[in-house]
């Protein structure tokens, strides 16, 4: 077990994951679950520990008195659920205005956006994944399931009324490049109906298509790029619409040990607009540890 999961903090031990609230956390709450094998690699499977961390979620943001919580995957055997404190509630964008990019894995994965890259870049990339995929802009399907008024952002980019960098699609979800990656493929994955942006919120029918619209990306970035991993956010705090993220993990073999001890990242109470796969620099009082370790315990009957 790793060092940052402690067993007096443990609240969900099965043979697929093992799931404890932190001692090192970078907010209140925030659990780390260590997966018995990666996503992506089996869809059934995928979906069936995604329902667990949906689970998960929805007691943590109870437990915690927060709106919505956020998801960050590592790509390999870390997940973190992550409660989003201090949203209002009505959504209102928030937004990380630190940039950052690195064409390799420094050792975590974010949600902060990278200075925009150029059309020459974008086009390349796209060329790059759809070689794999298949998809040519000539078959683009704009087909939108929902109000044709609606001029939220990525409706527009399903309609094909916006240039955009598509790689993937199928018949309920397309996936697109960003101009604003933090890392070279950074994909966004959109339904084609405008649904809920707390992912962990949606109906069972609308989860389980998205976590197999992932599943289907992800392989594709990893086929197409040649990456081992592939990791994967869900947070909605900058673009009111259902929407993953799914992030290339460019590593070399060599580098793996990168992996095995988490950067950390300074402690704070409330969200500031993005998420990433480090632990807090500090430990968290363990009373208050315990006492959300027992209310967890007793949702999941542990």
């Amino acid at each position: 077990m790793s060092d940052t999961l402690l067993d007096e903090y443990v609240f969900i031990q099965n043979r697929e994951l093992t799931a404890a609230l932190t001692s090192e956390p970078t907010t209140p709450g925030h659990v780390i679950v260590n997966l018995a094998s990666p996503l992506f690699i089996n869809t059934a499977e995928t979906k069936h520990v995604l329902e667990v961390i949906r689970q998960i979620a929805r007691n943590l943001r109870d437990v915690t008195s927060s709106k919505r919580c956020g998801m960050a995957y590592d790509g390999d055997k870390l997940l973190h659920v992550i409660p989003l404190h201090g949203l209002q509630a009505s959504w209102s964008a928030i937004l990380d205005s630190e940039k950052e990019f690195h064409k390799e894995f420094p050792g975590y994965l974010s949600t902060k956006s990278g200075p925009e890259l150029n059309k020459e870049e974008l086009d390349d990339m796209q060329k790059c994944i759809t070689a794999k995929s298949g998809l040519s802009h000539d078959d683009f399907d704009t087909n939108f399931h929902g109000d044709l008024t609606d001029n939220n952002l990525f409706t527009r980019i399903i309609r094909g009324g916006l240039p955009q960098w598509r790689v993937w699609e199928n018949s309920s979800h397309v996936a697109f490049l960003t101009p604003f990656a933090n890392t070279p493929g950074f994909t966004v994955l959109v339904p084609r109906k405008h649904t809920s942006s707390d992912i962990f919120s949606l109906d069972t029918d609308d989860y389980n298509a998205l976590v197999e619209a992932t599943c289907s990306v992800a392989m594709l970035l990893k086929r197409s790029l040649n990456l081992e991993m592939c990791g994967m956010f869900f947070e909605g705090l900058e673009i009111d619409y259902t929407h993953a993220k799914l992030v290339p993990v460019h590593i070399h073999t060599t580098d793996r040990e990168l992996l095995k001890s988490p950067l950390k990242e300074d402690f704070h109470e409330l969200y500031r607009g993005s998420i990433s796969t480090r632990l807090g620099s500090t430990s968290y009082p363990a009373k208050e540890l315990h006492e959300m370790t027992r209310e967890l315990r007793s949702r999941f009957q542990v």
